[in-house]
């Protein structure tokens, strides 16, 4: 049986550095938001939280494709990738499952650091987000990275913006949009075993 490949929508409000970027992810946002089904969004303080969307789908062995708003790349960070799941290397984290990602879009700034060799065949890389190609979004992840907005009033802004859009358009508060977070990124990581 051949299994659909899922959309993921990920967006890490640290993309928003000017009102130009808000207001292009705001636009795209909600064209989006409304096709996305509720129980299939989640808001997090940290990035290493789309685990809580992205191990079920690895764990049922459902490919996808993943668009990452960011302006990190999150493929690795000091060359970590191998220790496990943590904030800044989710995707590179991923990356490393066979089979898992058949696509992957990495939307960044034009100050944004260039993203490491070796993904090039599943990566593309654009600071425009009409070079998106997907229109439907089956799961959303939205990430306020605290240790990277905490003086950007622009991002927590954008961040909250987001979130009252959708719990206005969903009719859910906030809580239903969380969960715990599932490590202390800054010294733990998870380790699973496949």
């Amino acid at each position: 049986m051949i299994k659909l490949t899922k959309n993921i929508l990920s967006i890490d409000i640290d993309y928003v550095r000017s009102v130009h970027d808000f207001k292009n992810l705001l636009k795209f946002y909600i064209e989006i938001i409304p096709k996305i089904d509720t129980k299939n969004i989640l808001f997090s303080q940290i990035h290493a939280n789309i685990w809580y969307v992205l191990n079920p789908l690895f764990m049922k062995k459902e490919p996808v494709n993943i668009i990452s708003i960011d302006h990190h790349h999150d493929i690795k960070f000091e060359d970590k990738v191998k220790d496990g799941l943590q904030s800044s290397n989710w995707l590179g984290y991923y990356f490393q499952k066979r089979n898992f990602i058949q696509e992957a879009y990495w939307v960044n700034n034009a100050d944004s650091l260039s993203y490491c060799v070796g993904q090039d065949d599943l990566l593309t890389v654009t600071k425009d987000l009409s070079d998106v190609l997907f229109n439907k979004f089956d799961y959303l992840f939205v990430c306020e990275s605290p240790q990277y907005t905490e003086k950007n009033y622009l991002a927590q802004m954008a961040f909250e913006t987001l979130r009252e859009i959708t719990m206005l358009l969903k009719g859910e508060n906030k809580m239903f949009f969380y969960k715990p977070n599932i490590l202390n990124h800054v010294s733990t990581t998870i380790n699973e075993r496949e």
